[in-house]
């Protein structure tokens, strides 16, 4: 149907709008969400806590609800859960991208570290003996 029959541009309502209005909804979401994210020593984190958005996406990817994660997280609101998510949704292949890097660089470290001494497992058991008691 072509919308110039309709009044077309001269009442708004061209396909141009619809992508303008698109597009600031799109622009006021992401600001949204990363309201609820920051940048700090080279991770993603809700923003002015101690929780990765590596944790938060994880959990949503394994099918957990924003409000269990809330549980599992207690010092996160709903609001930084959904705004977690919302910054995921809104930037999934970057986020990907993102996690991929930060599990090459913790199986890097992992590597670098070797395995851990048996001297250390056996005084870490003892300690735990001992602390029980």
């Amino acid at each position: 149907m072509n919308l110039d029959g309709l009044g077309g541009k001269r009442h708004g309502y061209s396909s141009g709008g619809k992508q303008q209005k698109h597009a600031e909804r799109h622009h006021y979401n992401k600001s949204m969400a990363v309201e609820h994210i920051e940048e700090r020593n080279g991770g993603l984190y809700v923003k002015g806590k101690r929780v990765s958005l590596d944790s938060i996406v994880y959990a949503f990817k394994n099918g957990d609800s924003p409000q269990t994660i809330v549980q599992d997280f207690y010092t996160l609101s709903l609001a930084d859960v959904y705004g977690a998510i919302s910054h995921y949704l809104d930037n999934t292949s970057e986020v990907e991208a993102y996690l991929l890097r930060q599990q090459e660089l913790s199986n890097k470290m992992r590597e670098q570290a070797g395995p851990p001494h048996v001297d250390l497992k056996a005084r870490a058991r003892e300690r735990s003996i001992k602390l029980s008691r």
